[in-house]
């Protein structure tokens, strides 16, 4: 990995940013077609949506689609933050699929201390997309589908926080 980027990621960690998913990006093993295949499983606070757009920026990665499940925020907020990310970077043809509405695993805990109640910041944004531009289709069959079209070459990434011990991580799952 070059300087710049260590420098880069050591400089975003000193200033309290969760994660680094972008550290991920080059270990997705690339698709027949030369792109490496992702599909991320978020809970759009502002490092999530930091992580999409960085994987959007990646020129070598495709992303084919995006998971929400409650979080950060809860599971309107969090499509709508995926949404408001897309839009932001023209991307807006990118599938978003909802998910779990509570956790499944843990207590509910609220990220509002870190993200705001919306999830970014409480930053108002009057032209962002609707809850009508989200897949009718559940994440998780959404997961399977896009697993199955794609077998052996898709890296599904899900950043996570422990709220315990304010450890961070990111999960990677090759399909």
């Amino acid at each position: 990995m070059s300087n710049w980027l260590l420098r880069f990621a050591h400089k975003i960690h000193r200033q309290s940013t969760y994660y680094c998913c972008y550290i991920l990006f080059p270990h997705i093993r690339p698709s027949e077609m030369g792109k490496k295949l992702l599909l991320m499983d978020v809970d759009c606070g502002v490092d999530d949506a930091q992580a999409i757009m960085m994987a959007l920026a990646a020129p070598n990665v495709q992303l084919l689609g995006i998971t929400c499940c409650h979080g950060n925020t809860p599971i309107d907020n969090v499509c709508k933050n995926v949404l408001r990310v897309l839009k932001v970077c023209h991307r807006m043809e990118i599938p978003v699929f909802r998910g779990a509405c509570l956790p499944l695993l843990e207590d509910e805990m609220s990220g509002a201390v870190y993200h705001g109640t919306d999830g970014l910041g409480d930053a108002p944004d009057p032209s962002a997309p609707g809850l009508e531009q989200v897949q009718t289709e559940h994440a998780v069959n959404a997961m399977i589908r896009i697993i199955a079209e794609h077998p052996g070459q898709v890296r599904r990434t899900q950043c996570r926080e422990d709220n315990y011990n304010r450890q961070h991580s990111v999960g990677t799952s090759q399909f």
